[in-house]
């Protein structure tokens, strides 16, 4: 109630104040936060979410895109899929890896990254490796690989993790096969050897291999020799589980290599190639 003579009270939100009046103070604040947004990805800074990012906040996106990544044999095991498939898988600690170096068609004649993965004392690496990363402004790393795909958003320092894996990729992995010194025709080619019996006097021992009179041996000829320390890459493997917190990539089947040997994961190149088969 208010007398004749007094002027009407005036809240915040009453009608008699009108829209305008109203909508002004969170209208100003709703542009600003808009301005703010939009400019968060191209300001030279960070997000307070981000630690350690160079450059825009852009860059995190590479994480959930590249496919290539440097990583460790752990073992074997076996797991229990979502639809109820018990299958063998080789665990490998994939990353984390950082980009060393961005190679471009200006400077270096082709697109590629140079990605890094282990630590190492600073007293393990070369000087000229140290200076190597000295100029990308990280920590000494034990191995280098350069990957040419998937490239697009990275650049020095961004990190690379299993996040961009996901149940059902298909991947090749590459690695260097276990050593087995000088071996016979039956280990390295699979010879079926003769007789075991006492009378057969050739047990292991290799038969005919091509003209005695040659005078050199044939390129091609499957003899004894050294057998192992190949690069292997096995194809078209299927990625079963990617644990983000652990850094680990389970791949169904076998993987070349021994344990804590060094492994290249890649996006398989047969991927669209050989469609996945469904179980029955």
């Amino acid at each position: 109630m208010t007398s004749e003579g007094d002027a009407p009270c005036e809240t915040p939100g009453s009608v008699e104040n009108g829209p305008s009046a109203f909508d002004f103070l969170p209208s100003c604040w709703y542009h600003l936060a808009v301005v703010v947004h939009a400019g968060r990805g191209t300001l030279p800074w960070s997000s307070e979410s981000v630690v350690d990012t160079p450059g825009p906040v852009d860059f995190l996106e590479a994480i959930t895109t590249m496919k290539n990544i440097i990583g460790r044999k752990v073992g074997m095991t076996s797991v229990f899929t979502a639809d109820g498939r018990y299958v063998p898988v080789t665990v490998i600690e994939a990353g984390p890896c950082t980009v060393v170096q961005r190679k471009t068609k200006e400077t270096d004649g082709y697109e590629a990254v140079a990605l890094a993965f282990g630590d190492v004392k600073k007293s393990r690496v070369t000087r000229a490796l140290a200076g190597h990363y000295k100029k990308a402004g990280i920590e000494p790393k034990r191995d280098i690989r350069e990957f040419r795909t998937e490239l697009e958003g990275l650049d020095v320092g961004t990190a690379v993790t299993v996040e961009s894996f996901v149940e059902g990729d298909r991947v090749d992995v590459q690695a260097t096969s276990k050593g087995h010194g000088f071996a016979g025709g039956i280990k390295r080619h699979n010879f079926s050897g003769g007789g075991a019996s006492h009378g057969s006097m050739i047990h292991r021992q290799p038969g005919s291999n091509g003209d005695t009179n040659a005078g050199h041996t044939p390129k091609g000829s499957r003899r004894p020799g050294h057998y192992g320390v190949d690069t292997i890459t096995h194809q078209n493997l299927e990625i079963v589980r990617a644990d983000v917190e652990r850094n680990l990539l389970l791949v169904r089947g076998p993987v070349p290599g021994p344990k804590n040997g060094l492994v290249v994961v890649t996006h398989s190149v047969k991927a669209g190639k050989y469609p996945v088969k469904e179980s029955a």
